[in-house]
């Protein structure tokens, strides 16, 4: 009598369908997983923005003097081709930001460069274009940028960030390649050069030192575009609903150049990247984070700000305020945007 045999394994129908599943549940699976990563980004971003606040507040209660305390931070500023620039000092320069200003607001590579090795050699041309020489560093975010100017920083403004521990700042890398592209071997001082100065690095482009000078250029915080970060500092400048109101950057400058005409900005609030070799991060922290909210194509570094009273007397002190991350938000904002995106 002949018996039918059971067959174990899946038909070739059977078997499409359970991979279509795994496939499914797998792919479930990993958005969740990206989603949990930039969630966790998102509330270590407000953490550390919290730590550091609370890191600097207690490093200057420490010390017994403040000079040099805060030296070498990074300016967010490109390097020019002879190394220190200056402009009319006590001015501000708005018009800094874009690809086509350098030296100016450091947004990586700016202009098509050769590429070099470490030595300084390699071919003397390329064809490679702007934006393939961009694609692993885009520089600032477009949202920190979009909040920003420069400041030429007069002579008792040079006493003050002396007064508050910063004598000088380190210049940034504008091009994709090597600090020995400028021909640079050492610092204004003779000291080594920081960094290397990779310009295909947004976290490793700052690079040269150079001595705070009246006409010196810092990076500024616009009063109308990066209005709610004064307040959020302690430096809100009042502004009526109207003065506040702004549809582009255009009109934010314009805005910010009444207020100032008018003596009506009562406060600076100026801006550094927190670097590896600065002096706070060598003295006064365990290790120095860098932001995962932004991709590496970024720069990562958190954002250190100085607030100085504009009115008053002639001079007033530069002091210590807070932090941003690289998107230019204060650890309230994060907050909001991780409770709400």
């Amino acid at each position: 009598m002949k018996q039918n045999t059971a067959k174990s394994g899946f038909t070739l129908v059977e078997l499409i369908m359970v991979i279509a599943i795994l496939a499914i549940i797998a792919s479930i699976g990993i958005t969740k997983i990206g989603d949990l990563r930039a969630s966790s980004a998102k509330r270590v971003n407000i953490y550390n923005l919290q730590q550091l606040t609370r890191a600097a507040s207690i490093y200057v209660t420490a010390k017994d003097t403040t000079t040099g305390i805060f030296d070498k931070m990074e300016s967010l500023v490109d390097v020019s081709e002879s190394g220190k620039w200056t402009g009319t000092p006590g001015t501000y320069d708005w018009n800094k930001t874009d690809l086509t200003s350098y030296p100016g607001v450091y947004r990586g590579p700016k202009r098509v460069s050769d590429i070099k090795d470490a030595g300084g050699g390699g071919a003397d041309t390329t064809n490679q274009t702007l934006d393939q020489q961009r694609k692993n560093n885009q520089g600032l975010t477009d949202s920190f940028i979009n909040k920003v100017g420069i400041y030429y920083i007069s002579t008792n403004d040079v006493t003050k960030f002396k007064n508050a521990g910063i004598s000088n700042y380190l210049l940034h890398n504008y091009v994709a390649g090597q600090a020995s592209l400028f021909g640079f071997t050492q610092n204004e001082d003779g000291t080594p050069l920081e960094n290397g100065g990779p310009g295909f690095r947004a976290d490793m482009s700052a690079f040269y030192k150079v001595s705070l000078v009246p006409g010196s250029p810092v990076v500024v915080l616009n009063p109308i575009a990066a209005a709610g970060i004064y307040r959020a500092l302690g430096c809100d400048l009042n502004l009526t609903a109207e003065e506040a109101r702004f549809t582009n950057t255009a009109q934010a400058v314009e805005k910010a150049n009444t207020l100032i005409a008018a003596s009506r900005m009562s406060y600076r609030l100026f801006c550094f990247g927190l670097g590896r070799t600065s002096v706070f991060a060598r003295n006064g922290l365990d290790s120095v984070p860098r932001s995962e909210i932004v991709g590496k194509d970024y720069y990562r570094n958190y954002i250190m700000v100085f607030k100085q009273p504009t009115s008053g007397p002639s001079g007033q002190p530069v002091s210590f305020a807070g932090f941003l991350d690289p998107n230019g938000n204060t650890a309230e904002d994060a907050r909001f945007n991780t409770d709400w995106y």
